[in-house]
């Protein structure tokens, strides 16, 4: 894999750089190019179907616009770039296995998890877009609704046709994640060459294969399309490993990488009966606010996905991973109930470490740790193996929280050091009552 770090041409000058550094670099050939082309079929055909686009005389690998400017006006938004297939199933060749986050990881260094926050983006030829003059550049707010700091969270841009520099590219304010522009003028359709020239803007071409990471702090913005083909490309976004995911960040498909939360609980309250198994109605009640699992960690918060369809995706991405099996009740004759989950061996040892492993975040310790008690409890696990390993843990953080953070004002120093003294009280208490029994 050759990784350019970004590998950008800004005038006659070819600059390397980093992400720290600039806020993105570039990633050349680094997607196995027959996956990227099997996921722009489907999406291509969608637009052909509607009349909108044909073969390119330019090469195999983009895609000629044939709209017209009604059309593209219908397939833009705000910043004239079209959201477009939100559903992340329809990106699941190149999710499923893997292939992203091992980009990401590769290009970033760090160990990531994908959110489902993912998206196509359309950018049509400026001849065929209505003409406007826009505000150019943003930094995007999406991991807000995360753990930690912007430094924590990715995109990957991934182009699904082959992309000139102004052919409707991805264009960054290199810097601007430390530094910001006073301003950032009006322009007509996006970046273009007089802002490459003149205000720091810098933009590249790529091929299918290539992608794109940046910070989602440093400013970004499509460049204009002075060409005759549509630019599609698709965003994936996510974050560290060694934070939680939060439930905005959804349940990606990515088949190979850790198990979220929810899942994790499911596999644990399947231990808790390995002989009956949990139907899918009995799996929904744990999760509601006075179940077993809700009354500890309510998922998801308001205005996120419903409580069914996210435990439904952990229910058939724990059987995708083989970690469960479905089987049919006979005492279940409705259609919420009718058939029943069980662990495999895969299930029962995931369950087994994710009940052992202890909570190093100070948020979670007063959800996570009581939720874990009690489902290891429920379990007969180890349960006091878990009270000592978090004790240990503990021990740690309590030392952190009374250093405090280089970000702590003294509300959070002291709330971090009330949240580990009250854990640590919650764990002296199981303790005492695993003695007792």
């Amino acid at each position: 894999m050759t990784v350019e770090a970004p590998g950008v041409v800004a005038g006659s000058v070819a600059r390397m750089g980093s992400l720290e550094r600039d806020g993105w670099l570039v990633g050349r050939q680094v997607l196995p190019v027959e996956l990227v082309r099997r996921v722009r079929q489907p999406l291509v055909e969608a637009l052909r179907a509607e009349g909108l686009v044909g073969p390119s005389p330019v090469g195999a690998d983009r895609v000629r616009w044939t709209g017209g400017i009604e059309d593209a006006r219908r397939h833009r938004n705000g910043s004239g770039v079209t959201n477009w297939y939100r559903d992340e199933l329809a990106f699941l060749p190149l999710v499923q296995d893997g292939h992203v986050r091992r980009v990401v990881e590769d290009l970033w260094g760090r160990r990531a998890l994908l959110w489902a926050n993912t998206a196509a983006f359309l950018k049509v030829p400026d001849v065929s877009s209505p003409e406007r003059m826009e505000w150019i550049g943003h930094a995007d707010g999406w991991q807000n609704d995360g753990i930690g700091a912007p430094s924590d969270h990715f995109d990957l841009w991934v182009p699904l046709t082959d992309i000139g520099s102004f052919d409707g590219s991805l264009a960054f304010h290199t810097g601007s994640h430390v530094a910001r522009a006073e301003r950032y003028p009006r322009t007509s359709h996006g970046v273009g060459p007089a802002q490459v020239a003149d205000e720091g803007w810098e933009v590249a071409g790529y091929s299918v294969g290539d992608a794109v990471l940046f910070r989602p702090d440093v400013v970004h913005s499509s460049a204009v399309n002075t060409g005759l083909d549509l630019r599609i490309g698709v965003v994936f976004r996510g974050q560290v490993a060694d934070l939680p995911l939060p439930p905005a960040a959804g349940m990606s498909w990515d088949r190979t990488q850790t198990m979220s939360t929810t899942e994790s609980c499911v596999l644990a309250l399947l231990a808790t009966r390995p002989d009956v198994g949990w139907t899918r109605r009995e799996l929904n009640r744990a999760f509601t606010p006075p179940g077993m699992i809700g009354r500890y960690l309510p998922l998801p918060p308001p205005g996120q996905l419903s409580r069914s369809d996210v435990l439904g995706q952990a229910v058939d991405m724990l059987a995708t991973r083989g970690a469960i099996t479905r089987a049919d009740r006979d005492d279940q004759a409705d259609d919420g109930g009718e058939h029943s989950y069980s662990l495999t061996e895969t299930g029962r040892q995931a369950a087994d470490e994710w009940l052992a492993a202890p909570t190093r975040l100070v948020a979670e310790l007063m959800t996570v740790v009581p939720l874990r008690l009690a489902l290891a409890r429920a379990a007969r696990s180890d349960l006091a193996g878990m009270v000592r390993s978090q004790m240990e843990c503990l021990d740690q953080l309590a030392e952190s929280a009374e250093k405090g953070l280089s970000d702590d004002d003294e509300i959070r120093q002291g709330w971090r050091r009330a949240t580990v003294h009250g854990c640590r009280e919650i764990l002296t208490a199981a303790d005492s009552a695993t003695i007792n029994r």
